[in-house]
């Protein structure tokens, strides 16, 4: 899965984090990484767990590892090139199939819940003209939102409004600051 970080972006498609291009995200200062906390309670399968389970039991893991290495090329060339669009487009999917691998499991792994998927189809509703926004999961329910600066505050508000006190949490990072927690979202 495909995840941006303040230094760069890191895939762990290979169960090992890997830095891809950080001088690529260095520069792209536009962009801004915003958590919305949907559970902050432990979650029921443990992130190795859930990782091991999926590996020896998901007969779905094996052909996403096949895609691998032009995911990753195709990624690096969006951010490369600040292509958000197709950035956001990869990263997406990339975390909509990590998670398909999970419920694949057995017995499955549902780490996302009912706020989870409202939030995504938020973010689908936020780019109905073009991609704007985009989503990402870890093992668990909070959503990883990402922009551009220009789509930020908008984006905080639908969320804040649509979502409520569904959303326990804000936290709030931009490449080369690393997170901030706003309070009150």
């Amino acid at each position: 899965y495909l995840r941006p970080r303040r230094d760069g972006f890191v895939s762990t498609e290979t169960s090992l984090p890997i830095c891809i291009k950080p001088e690529y995200g260095k520069q792209w200062y536009q962009r801004r990484v915003r958590e919305a906390v949907v559970k902050k309670e432990k979650k029921g399968v443990p992130s190795s767990e859930g990782m091991k389970r999926t590996v020896v039991t998901s007969g779905l893991f094996s052909r996403r590892l096949e895609n691998v290495p032009q995911r990753l090329e195709s990624l690096t060339a969006a951010i490369r090139d600040r292509d958000f669009p197709t950035f956001a487009g990869i990263v997406m999917r990339d975390s909509s199939e990590m998670h398909a691998c999970c419920l694949d499991s057995f017995p499955p792994i549902a780490y996302l819940n009912e706020a989870s998927h409202q939030i995504m189809a938020l973010v689908h509703t936020f780019n109905t003209t073009q991609i704007r926004a985009g989503y990402t999961f870890d093992a668990g329910p909070n959503a990883f939102l990402f922009t551009l600066d220009r789509d930020i505050a908008e984006l905080r508000e639908i969320v804040v409004e649509m979502m409520g006190d569904r959303v326990v949490d804000m936290i709030e990072c931009s490449v080369g600051c690393g997170p901030l927690v706003k309070s009150g979202h």
